[in-house]
């Protein structure tokens, strides 16, 4: 792998309630995800020149809504994904990243619809937050 993205996307696709996570965009299809970035921060930098930073990514998926049951199960799915999160975090298990990056912790807050959108569908967000360590030049 060869960037920070690459390296979020391919743990994201371990997730058994995520199908092909795509960058950017997501699909047309019920069920399709995308992986968006979003900010990047320094946190803090030590003498040795390693820096540690924080990415905001967003995790938009594509839901149907048409009825209450629907999209009562999308939040269903939402928490599926969360707490897949959770336990992998809890676990120690991070994701991989490219050489001179190491992944120190993955926060997700619980997802919500961000917008409906035609075809009786709508993109629901899950942000998430990694955290990392780049070493130093």
């Amino acid at each position: 792998m060869t960037t920070i993205l690459e390296g979020l996307r391919e743990y994201l696709s371990q997730c058994p309630a995520l199908r092909e996570v795509r960058t950017d965009l997501a699909g047309e299809k019920d069920g399709s995800c995308a992986l968006v970035p979003q900010s990047e921060k320094v946190v803090r930098e030590s003498i040795t020149g390693a820096v540690v930073r924080t990415g905001e990514f967003r995790l938009h998926l594509r839901f149907a809504l048409s009825s209450e049951r629907e999209r009562q199960e999308n939040h269903t799915k939402l928490e599926e994904m969360t707490g897949w999160l959770d336990k992998q975090r809890a676990q120690g298990i991070l994701p991989e990243l490219p050489e001179g990056n190491t992944a120190l912790d993955l926060q997700c807050v619980r997802g919500a619809l961000k917008r409906a959108e035609g075809g009786g569908t709508g993109i629901y967000e899950l942000p998430l937050r990694l955290t990392y360590e780049k070493e130093g030049e």
